[in-house]
């Protein structure tokens, strides 16, 4: 699953040990926006389930009986899984993530990812967000393009989660 908006899915409680709102799986899912999905299922994982891969997506405001965000044994990596409810993650291997509690890993990061309007479904980065430029770089990032459309790699490193930061620049006015 790549470039994806994956909003407002469920599964029911009747799905006991499935869980996965959003997504679930065994392959990878690239460049995401996974929100506001639910699960009743005890196996949990209201946003994502059993997904080997899971790189350079924000996982954000999903639910379910334990776990709300990331369930799963696979590589979380340049993500950011946050506010999910009532638990962020459970299992898995992250790096370069924001997400809390700490989940161990190499350069993750537990503060709030600073996005310009969740409420209003606008989880891009805002100015001032820690996940900005602390990522690590991949092969397949080269060619490849962030759900807006831009480059992925927007300044030296990738930024955490499905969108890079706009990269600005000095305005100088010469009268």
């Amino acid at each position: 699953v790549v470039n994806c908006t994956l909003v407002g899915n469920s599964t029911g409680g009747g799905d006991a040990g499935h869980g996965g709102g959003g997504v679930r799986g065994s392959g990878t899912v690239r460049n995401c926006l996974v929100i506001n999905n639910t699960t009743g299922a005890a196996g949990d994982g209201g946003g994502i389930r059993d997904i080997a891969t899971v790189e350079s997506c924000t996982v954000c405001n999903n639910s379910g009986v334990s776990v709300g965000g990331y369930q799963g044994s696979g590589q979380v990596r340049n993500s950011i899984v946050f506010s999910n409810v009532p638990a962020n993650y459970s299992g898995g291997t992250f790096s370069f993530s924001c997400t809390t509690p700490n989940p161990g890993g190499t350069s993750n990061i537990t503060v709030d990812p600073v996005f310009v309007k969740p409420s209003a479904y606008n989880y891009r980065l805002g100015l001032g967000s820690p996940c900005v430029n602390v990522g690590s770089n991949q092969a397949w990032m080269a060619a490849a393009e962030d759900l807006d459309g831009k480059p992925r790699v927007g300044r030296t490193l990738v930024d955490m989660g499905a969108y890079e930061q706009p990269v600005g620049g000095t305005i100088v006015v010469i009268h």
